[in-house]
């Protein structure tokens, strides 16, 4: 496999499509953790000549269950035979047993998890997650009525994270610093990679299972598995298999041991297993027997055991010692295939055959080797061939020269537009500086070529300039020569080529834009929903506060009269216990009216260790059970930013969150408090933990609404929560919980920093 280097991008330092293309083309294989590598070579050199079925079938057992070798299974036979293989056992029918079995042995299919060491992807996890996630798309589509292959549903969801190995390869450092802050709990991994790379894993996935022609399906499932359900259109051709391995993957991540309790997961989950038709008993089956046959697969692959290099090193010889008798064997096969190779020489010469899921670049690299071999390169005068594409919406223009060898050296540049835009498309000489550009940018280290050396011929697209071609000009110094209108011709068909190419990596960024908005638009849907409720409960706290009032003052004030006319002490127990509950009530319209209409905040630099320790003592004086008793324990980051808020207003909002901690801990418990660095965009991050008996996914969908609580005895009135919440928002701030049953809570606060 050819060198993958980290690219910084060129727009703010992140990924653009165009360069996940370039690094894409130098990809051709996925990497698997060492132990489960090495199980697989000893299982193919045990296999032996001639082949025994049990062996072929316990091989075919274990790449089938590996995300990595499924894909460059499929990845094999769809280069021969073009859609020929949805699934591994369709791809392992098609390679044969000798195929298969070369291609294991000679690592084409996988390679060593040392590649992405330093990108924090716990890779055994990882393949643990795929293979659970495949697992249970292959029992909820056993369980439906719907035309759904069950064999189909296993590889989808096998494959449906593919793009995280993929990015841990191409950006490891990047990725480890994604991995990272989507780890701290208080945001997605999907919103951080868009934020960090520029891209996140569903779409590089469906690009790598579009370069690899590992079909329509299992590209839809990698794309859209993390849509929400109301966000996949019913006219997808493969809906219904989308929802499947996007429940499977909710059901995966529930037997993982350090799962969350989302109740946005728990209810987009049970809107998925409505819309297939599954009931709530259906799911708990699938979850009682996912985590064993889980633990099954796992073992086959050998998980359970540890990698130890010493292994993998002893499978790698007997490996090559079966490679040994391979090779003889192809050494034949190939001096029967050189005759037959140069009767399909001549082919070159016709148009160009690129695949349906061509890039810019695949297209440039055909232009590039067609003119190369209608000129005839010379190797004494180290003569190249220049071709380019202009930079599609706001990219660069990808330049791309091959020399006479040809070795490809790749560059973009971002100015060219600018440099072409006062010149006319027929015009066959370029501007100095804009030829200038084109001949030395390719690469950077190299000679530098003269301009006066190369003619340039244009490729035009509906008289756009889509692109172009730099050839030498002692190739073309002769006009009317068969060589000239050759190369005239070629461009013809070339700007054909490369216009549609061009439209379709248009159509196909559109199309992922649209799919990252309309989760932003649900996102934002949810937080609508929320702003027109907390609107309605202001409303009804105003009307509360206007309505009950007046008559508790007069039930207030008629009880403290009664009180004072009282002949025995019957009658004044009586009117007290009147009077108090009405003070009660009328407390309760004032927090209710203060949680929903905060005063504005006044925000000035508050340190975020003052916060926490303001809102204890906050707490410790105030009249909670266990303001004196609860333990309470404070970790501030050292050198964090200022935040950027109202401190009277966060402390009482973090104040309430402690509240909520201490009355949920144990007698012996601990309330963790700690302030570290927020996410990218500049936060500062509080968290208030508990260790107590936490909230199922019930509870935490109505733990902002006012006046509910998960206590049965001793009932606070409710509005912590809320209030909280409130005053955070209003200074500019967010607040999320993570919580499981009987593993305690986390509070998320991310609070802007000073500027």
């Amino acid at each position: 496999m050819e060198q993958l280097t980290e690219h910084n991008g060129g727009h703010g330092g992140k990924l653009t499509q165009q360069q996940l293309d370039l690094m894409l083309r130098k990809l051709d294989r996925l990497p698997t953790p060492t132990s489960v590598a090495s199980a697989v070579i000893k299982a193919a050199a045990g296999v032996g000549q001639p082949v025994r079925a049990s062996a072929m079938d316990k091989l075919a057992a274990m790449l089938a269950a590996d995300p990595a070798m499924t894909a460059g299974l499929l990845k094999m036979a769809n280069t021969l035979v073009p859609g020929s293989a949805q699934t591994a056992p369709q791809a392992i029918d098609k390679l044969g047993d000798e195929q298969l079995r070369s291609a294991v042995l000679s690592q084409k299919i996988l390679i060593a998890r040392d590649e992405i060491a330093d990108s924090g992807l716990d890779l055994p996890a990882f393949l643990r997650h795929c293979i659970a996630t495949a697992i249970a798309a292959e029992m909820v589509a056993d369980r439906l009525d719907a035309d759904i292959d069950t064999q189909q549903a296993f590889t989808c969801g096998l494959l449906h994270d593919i793009g995280k190995p993929v990015l841990a390869l191409l950006l490891p450092k990047s990725y480890c610093r994604a991995l990272s802050l989507a780890k701290q709990g208080h945001r997605g991994l999907t919103d951080v990679e868009r934020k960090i790379i520029g891209l996140d894993h569903t779409v590089v996935g469906r690009r790598l299972a579009e370069r690899w022609r590992l079909g329509q399906a299992i590209e839809q499932a990698i794309w859209m598995h993390h849509q929400p359900p109301q966000s996949i259109p019913d006219t997808l051709a493969h809906r219904a298999l989308i929802e499947v391995v996007c429940l499977a993957n909710m059901l995966a991540k529930r037997t993982e041991a350090d799962s969350g309790n989302d109740y946005n997961q728990a209810r987009r989950e049970g809107q998925l297993a409505e819309r297939l038709g599954l009931s709530g008993v259906d799911v708990e089956r699938v979850l009682a027997a996912l985590t064993e046959a889980t633990e099954q697969r796992s073992n086959l692959l050998g998980l359970g055991s540890a990698s130890q290099s010493q292994s993998h090193r002893q499978a790698l010889r007997t490996a090559n010692d079966s490679l040994g008798e391979l090779v003889d064997e192809l050494r034949r096969v190939n001096r029967n295939l050189v005759g037959k190779a140069e009767a399909f020489r001549s082919l070159q010469q016709m148009a160009l055959d690129l695949p349906a899921a061509a890039t810019v670049a695949d297209a440039l690299v055909g232009i590039a080797n067609s003119a190369a071999e209608a000129i005839g390169l010379s190797e004494i005068n180290a003569q190249c061939v220049v071709a380019y594409s202009m930079g599609l919406q706001d990219e660069d223009a990808l330049v791309l020269r091959m020399d006479y060898d040809g070795q490809c050296h790749w560059n973009t540049i971002p100015t060219l537009n600018s440099l072409l835009s006062s010149g006319q498309p027929d015009r066959t000489n370029l501007p100095p500086e804009a030829l200038q550009a084109l001949l030395n940018s390719a690469d950077q280290t190299d000679r530098r070529i003269l301009q006066a050396d190369y003619h340039h011929e244009p490729l035009l697209r509906a008289g756009v300039w889509a692109g172009g071609l730099l050839i030498p000009s002692d190739k073309t110094r002769e006009a009317g020569t068969q060589t000239t209108l050759q190369i005239e011709a070629l461009c013809e068909a070339m700007s054909i080529v490369l216009a549609a190419v061009q439209q379709r990596n248009e159509a196909v960024g559109l199309s992922e834009q649209l799919t990252m908005s309309a989760q932003s638009l649900s996102q934002a849907q949810q937080a609508l929903l929320a702003t027109q409720l907390q609107s309605a409960a202001t409303e009804m706290a105003s009307g509360a506060a206007h309505e009950i009032n007046t008559p508790l003052a007069v039930i207030s004030g008629r009880a403290q009269l009664m009180l004072n006319r009282a002949t025995n002490e019957q009658d004044r127990r009586t009117w007290q216990l009147i009077a108090d509950q009405a003070q009660h009530v009328s407390d309760l319209v004032s927090q209710l009216l203060e949680s929903a209409q905060p005063g504005l905040p006044k925000p000035a630099d508050m340190d975020a260790g003052q916060i926490l320790h303001r809102a204890v003592d906050a707490f410790r004086n105030s009249d909670h059970p266990q303001a004196e008793s609860a333990n309470v324990d404070i970790d501030v980051t050292d050198q964090l930013p200022a935040a950027w808020v109202d401190g009277d207003q966060i402390c009482t909002a973090v104040a309430a969150l402690v509240a909520n901690a201490a009355a949920a801990t144990p007698v012996d418990g601990t309330v963790h408090m700690a302030a570290k660095p927020g996410d990218p965009s500049g936060m500062v991050l509080l968290t208030v933990s508990d260790d107590g008996h936490g909230m199922d996914a019930e509870m935490l969908e109505k733990a902002f609404v006012p006046f509910f609580s998960a206590q049965q005895a001793g009932r606070r009135p409710g509005l912590g929560l809320p209030t909280a919440r409130r005053l955070i928002e209003a200074n500019g701030g967010s607040i999320r919980l993570d919580s499981r049953p009987n593993r305690g809570t986390t509070v998320f606060v991310l609070l802007p920093v000073a500027r």
